[in-house]
């Protein structure tokens, strides 16, 4: 599972546990504070119940009717109250009232519950003793919505107590206010829970993203990408990402200096090996012509050694630079002209004609020195796998938003296998003239020097014969 999966589900799962915390105490506490407060509001009126009976004693004697007229009056009444999504139209209130031995005297349901005893009932029986009179008792046992709430007021004369009034609420009455209150509280939830998922999937990934992008660095250096680290997300990630770079840089340095001792070793060997050869037959007699030879032979690998050197480390340096120096707006036909001057001799020596078609007007950024060179060993290049009395043709023109620098040539072309590898350092296939191969290195030195100015190398064989070089360039 990836870590933002793990972040994302982290969250769902205390999401899910805190909403049925919170739907467990909603459905625990909200009918009772709805019961709390009903029955609040009893007290009070079975107080004014029991004032108001006090004020029509007759010598300390109850007087039912007064109740009697009171809900009589009470239960005529058709009205529509609007409280809140709720409509009442009906008064939902009984009363009862009884003496001071809890025999029942009045009773707003009916005459069928008068002169029975309700003095063990704790409504009646907590009250005639001082205290609060309160209970709720269920009509049918196995309903818990048939609850009636019981709330009980003493009536006094002179000080004694002479009777009890109850107040009668069913609690079916208070359930529409209880389910609108749910109803309403399950919306609020379910926003908060949505709004809870969103926090969630930004939160996973804000945490998630910068690692992925690390991860994608760490991907792109196996491909030898010039990037840089991320530098998004919390500061120990970056501190991450700058210390996979120092590593990289190191272990990639390491590798570069392995790799380029085995490969001069292994380029070496053979001109050294000719060198050897040919100075040891020179201590032995022989004919001039052939001394001559041996000795042709010395400084053309001589001069093998020191161009592959020189060519070593010019690519060496050039791929350990990460920017452009001395950089400068370049006018292409300018460039073309210097190359086209300094490769003349060359050129006339291997007996090859020189073309050149640029369009006017192209500029581009760039470091004048490393371009040169670049195009200086694209011809080069074409030179030596030319014949004498072919053609090389240098062109520059506006390909979209790039300069397309091409260097063709009349050979023999580029074999099939070798395409692919031509970049390659030390990749070098035999001329067509001679047979001999160059150092490997110039076409490695064309691809690092297009890929720092940002754009890239490219090479194919033409229909016609010959091979195309080609440098694309931003403009």
């Amino acid at each position: 599972m990836t870590l933002k999966a793990r972040v994302l589900a982290g969250f769902l799962v205390l999401l899910a546990g805190g909403l049925l915390v919170i739907a467990d105490s909603v459905r625990r506490e909200l009918r009772e504070r709805y019961l709390e407060a009903v029955e609040e509001t009893l007290n009070d009126t079975v107080h004014v119940l029991a004032a108001l009976m006090e004020a029509k004693l007759e010598e300390g004697v109850l007087n039912p009717a007064v109740l009697d007229e009171v809900f009589r009056e009470a239960r005529s009444r058709r009205f529509a109250a609007q409280i809140f999504d709720y409509t009442k139209s009906r008064v939902a209130l009984h009363a009862y009232a009884t003496d001071a031995w809890g025999i029942v005297v009045f009773d707003s349901r009916g005459d069928a519950t008068l002169g029975q005893d309700y003095s063990r009932w704790n409504d009646v029986y907590l009250t005639l003793r001082g205290e609060y009179g309160a209970r709720a008792t269920r009509t049918d046992p196995a309903d818990p919505a048939s609850i009636l709430l019981h709330v009980a007021a003493p009536i006094r004369h002179q000080g004694e107590i002479v009777g009890v009034v109850t107040v009668i609420k069913p609690q079916d009455s208070v359930t529409p206010f209880v389910q609108a209150a749910r109803s309403r509280m399950l919306t609020a939830g379910l926003y908060a829970a949505l709004a809870f998922v969103a926090l969630s999937v930004v939160l996973s990934l804000w945490v998630s993203r910068p690692l992925s992008n690390l991860s994608a660095y760490v991907r792109s250096l196996k491909e030898r990408e010039n990037l840089r680290p991320p530098r998004g997300g919390a500061r120990e990630i970056r501190d991450l990402g700058d210390e996979f770079h120092a590593l990289w840089q190191e272990l990639r340095g390491k590798r570069y200096i392995e790799a380029y001792i085995q490969t001069l070793t292994h380029e070496l060997k053979s001109p050294l090996s000719t060198i050897r050869g040919a100075a040891e037959l020179l201590d032995e007699e022989m004919s001039d012509e052939r001394r001559r030879a041996f000795h042709a032979a010395i400084q053309r690998e001589t001069g093998r050694i020191d161009a592959l050197i020189l060519r070593m480390l010019e690519l060496a340096a050039l791929e350990n630079r990460r920017e452009l120096q001395q950089v400068e707006h370049i006018p292409v036909d300018e460039l073309v002209g210097e190359v086209a001057e300094s490769m003349g001799p060359c050129l006339e020596a291997a007996g090859v004609e020189l073309r050149v078609a640029v369009e006017e007007g192209l500029t581009v950024r760039g470091e004048r020195f490393l371009l040169r060179h670049a195009l200086v060993n694209m011809l080069d290049n074409a030179v030596r796998y030319s014949r004498r009395g072919g053609a090389i043709q240098v062109s520059a023109a506006r390909q979209h938003h790039q300069v397309r620098l091409a260097v063709a040539d009349t050979g023999p072309g580029i074999p099939e296998f070798a395409l692919e590898r031509v970049f390659e350092r030390f990749y070098a296939l035999p001329g067509p003239a001679d047979g001999a191969k160059g150092t490997g290195l110039g076409l490695a030195f064309v691809r690092e020097a297009a890929a720092l100015h940002g754009g890239r190398a490219e090479i194919a064989n033409l229909p016609c014969g010959g091979a195309e070089a080609v440098i694309l360039l931003p403009v």
